[in-house]
């Protein structure tokens, strides 16, 4: 483009779907692969980047050097994706065979639900599990998902819902003085997460889990800014 701009951008839209999770869990029914068929966990249906440099136009500044104030480039990229696919879990055996990493729940769509009262998504939940609640599971007499009580697992699928979406601005501003025909300086500010946006990643999905069923307990990485300088000769 005109004025020492360049710009690139992409959009990908995908599917990823599969019958296992790569951590090797076992499906609810051995005798039974298809309700495990669904999203997998690295599916992320839209995802959009934008690229850019811009060689910014000499301004006229009076009283200052024009070397320092022509040559500064301003750099960097963009992306947002949708959010990581997550499942719902009883946390104990519910299919009693040995295995407690893929149990889930049975699905009640009259359920009672209530999403993050901040950002309105699955960044966190709050469900009872009182058989009121989305997910309906047999409760042992501590209140608590109770083992060897379905022995086909429940109805709810696998990376049934998913976490919030992820977006990042990324900003380098950049410059390079000429000392002598040989020697030069650049100096460089480069920023990661430039607006500080923290991505959130899926919420605390184990019913088991009596503190933490529905939270999240993702820590996201703050903004980070460095300050470079090299000697070029």
């Amino acid at each position: 483009m005109g004025r020492g701009l360049l710009v690139g951008a992409n959009y990908t839209y995908s599917a990823a779907l599969d019958d296992a999770d790569a951590n090797g869990s076992t499906p609810q029914d051995l005798r039974n692969y298809r309700p495990e068929y669904g999203r997998g966990a690295v599916d992320r249906p839209h995802r959009f980047v934008l690229h850019y440099v811009w060689q910014v136009p000499s301004p006229v500044v009076h009283g200052l050097p024009r070397h320092l104030v022509q040559g500064w480039q301003v750099s960097g990229y963009s992306e947002w994706q949708s959010g990581q696919p997550f499942t719902v879990t009883s946390g104990v055996d519910s299919n009693g065979d040995g295995s407690l990493t893929a149990d889930r729940p049975n699905y009640d769509p009259n359920g009672r639900i209530s999403l993050d009262p901040v950002t309105g998504n699955w960044r966190s939940f709050q469900t009872p599990r009182d058989g009121s609640g989305l997910f309906v599971t047999p409760l042992g007499t501590n209140g608590l998902p109770l083992a060897n009580s379905m022995p086909h697992g429940g109805n709810l699928g696998r990376n049934t819902f998913r976490g919030p979406s992820f977006g990042n601005w990324n900003l380098d501003l950049g410059k390079t003085f000429t000392v002598t025909e040989r020697w030069k300086v650049q100096l460089r500010a480069s920023s990661t997460k430039l607006f500080h946006h923290r991505n959130f990643g899926p919420p605390v999905a184990v019913m088991s889990n009596v503190l933490g069923f529905g939270t999240n307990a993702s820590d996201p990485a703050a903004r980070v800014v460095l300050l470079g300088a090299k000697i070029l000769f």
